[in-house]
């Protein structure tokens, strides 16, 4: 799937190809992990191929034979290596074979023996013992419940599709904040009793709007297609009905005044 992304590398609304890498995490073709409020649109979305593990949180592909290896991976110390509670305990070493590189450098092929335990707990058992298998962190996976990847995009797919530009701000009486430009992005003000902020991008696309009411603010993002506004808080979209610090009829009015733009 492609992910269009807020900013990348300096530049705003880029595609890039992204994987699923949690329920509110995605990873893209570089490496780098973005969050679901840096993404204003998805393409191809493919997480319904993937369930989420209601014990542990991982994400595996939804097929029966991924299923049955995930919920299985409790019962066996080989789910030990390369889990952040392994360590390695009485290390001794018992030969070591250097050999130089080109720069220079050496490198070494040591053999130790040691014993691998477990840390979960605090008795640090051997990984292959059956108390490192009754603390081991996938114990619970293997009757959790398989979960579909839920969001706001696969709940209300194209949601932020239809955008506008900074005409569309200007011609309805929201005024520059110079004062405000930054990190390629101006502040477009509504002179009006309750303050609606336009954000807009180098682009001269409306990111977003800051609604500014009685020194609290929230930031928003409109969806024409649904008519619903969503707050973008600790890094996801959470859908917004009524906000706490103002009445309902005064956020109504706010709301309407915002859809009015996408008409």
């Amino acid at each position: 799937m492609k992910v269009l992304l807020r900013n990348y590398n300096g530049e705003q609304y880029v595609w890039k190809k992204a994987e699923v890498k949690s329920a509110t995490k995605f990873t893209l073709e570089d490496g780098r992990v973005v969050s679901q409020a840096e993404i204003v649109s998805i393409s191809r979305d493919n997480r319904k191929k993937f369930v989420k593990c209601s014990a542990c949180g991982e994400i595996i592909r939804n097929t029966p034979e991924a299923i049955n290896e995930h919920k299985l991976k409790g019962t066996t110390s080989a789910t030990c290596f390369g889990c952040k509670y392994m360590r390695e305990m009485g290390s001794k070493q018992l030969s070591v074979k250097y050999t130089l590189q080109e720069d220079g450098s050496y490198s070494a092929n040591v053999k130790k023996s040691l014993n691998l335990v477990c840390t979960a707990t605090w008795n640090t058992p051997d990984i292959n013992s059956e108390n490192a298998r009754g603390y081991c962190k996938f114990k619970q996976c293997a009757t959790a419940e398989m979960k579909a990847i839920e969001d706001v995009f696969t709940k209300y797919p194209n949601a932020f599709d239809d955008m506008i530009t900074v005409d569309k701000v200007l011609d309805n009486g929201f005024t520059e904040r110079e004062e405000y430009a930054s990190r390629g992005k101006v502040e477009y003000k509504l002179k009006a009793r309750n303050n609606i902020i336009a954000v807009v991008n180098k682009l001269n696309i409306v990111d977003c709007f800051v609604i500014d009411y009685r020194n609290h603010r929230i930031t928003v993002v409109y969806s024409k297609k649904y008519d619903k506004l969503f707050a973008i808080s600790s890094e996801t979209y959470t859908e917004v009905k009524s906000i706490w610090f103002m009445p309902d009829t005064t956020f109504a009015n706010i709301k309407a005044k915002i859809a009015s733009l996408y008409n």
